[in-house]
């Protein structure tokens, strides 16, 4: 649903609010996927959500990191090489513009914009 300038989105224990660049028609109860690119996610002591590290890959210059945000998995990009521990919270947030809406039955691409956990 519409909250104030952005889109309401709920999975689970996880609550989103998408932010738009333009108007967005989205129904209320529309089943949606959203697009978020590794690098749109950061850890971050300001981070609303509380996501657990499921497995961390250092790759050169960067460490891949899996995580579990409730039942959704997500996939992490961190620039260095850092051991995070298997297991260990942290905090993490939504940055960047580029985060795609897509209704979930068509595929089809209903808006691109901002997102952050509430």
């Amino acid at each position: 649903g519409m909250s104030g300038d952005g889109i309401g989105l709920k999975n689970g224990s996880c609550s989103i609010v998408f932010h738009p660049e333009k108007n967005a028609d989205v129904s209320a109860g529309r089943k949606v996927v959203l697009g978020i690119r590794p690098e749109m996610i950061r850890i971050s002591d300001s981070g609303r959500a509380h996501a657990v590290i499921d497995s961390s890959l250092p790759y050169g210059m960067e460490t891949v990191l899996c995580l579990k945000l409730g039942d959704i998995q997500l996939l992490v990009v961190v620039f260095g090489s850092i051991d995070f521990q298997k297991g260990s919270s942290e905090s993490i947030e939504m940055t960047g513009n580029g985060i795609c809406l897509f209704d979930k039955e068509s595929g089809k691409l209903l808006s691109v914009g901002s997102a952050e956990f509430v």
